[in-house]
């Protein structure tokens, strides 16, 4: 919503990147250590969350990376989305091989489908952010809607699942 209306007032909304690409990734990187089955890589996940903001921290503190309200962050972000890409892809994969059910009814499987989907093709597209064609952008940001629906219903999926595996007495409050 800050974006949007930042944009129907003509002004610089890039900005708002700098502030959730740390926050993005430190929440994604802490869920995709919980829902990881090996607890080797689960430990790694977590611990590349301080190596990152670390290294997002410095990048921004030496000037590598720009803070300009008009920029992205062209090189911390990229990095965010291939962990998180990687990280959710090899959880699956992971998920997949442990798998003594079907996954379909697994809610862990379709949010990470959607994180894995999400992120997977936001390092192709991403770097498209740069140009300066409008049919290019118009397309861009057709395309990105079109992921962010999918993105959302996947997770849908995933948390309708979750609470239609959880006993009904659990989802009402008993008066006692």
């Amino acid at each position: 919503m800050v974006v949007y209306v930042h944009s129907l007032l003509g002004m610089a909304n890039a900005w708002l990147a700098h502030i959730y690409t740390p926050i993005e990734y430190g929440l994604l990187a802490y869920l995709l250590s919980i829902l990881h089955p090996d607890p080797t890589t689960s430990k790694a996940i977590k611990v590349s969350i301080p190596v990152y903001l670390c290294t997002y921290a410095i990048l921004k503190l030496f000037g590598t990376e720009s803070t300009e309200m008009e920029t992205i962050n062209y090189l911390s972000r990229p990095v965010a989305l291939f962990l998180i890409a990687g990280f959710s892809l090899t959880t699956l994969h992971k998920m997949r091989i442990n798998a003594a059910k079907s996954q379909f009814v697994s809610p862990q499987f379709w949010i990470l489908v959607g994180i894995s989907s999400y992120y997977s093709a936001s390092l192709v597209l991403d770097p498209f952010l740069y140009t300066k064609s409008i049919e290019i952008l118009t397309q861009l940001v057709y395309t990105r809607a079109g992921l962010n629906i999918l993105h959302n219903l996947l997770f849908t999926i995933g948390i309708y699942l979750a609470f239609e595996s959880r006993p009904t007495e659990m989802l009402v409050k008993r008066d006692e």
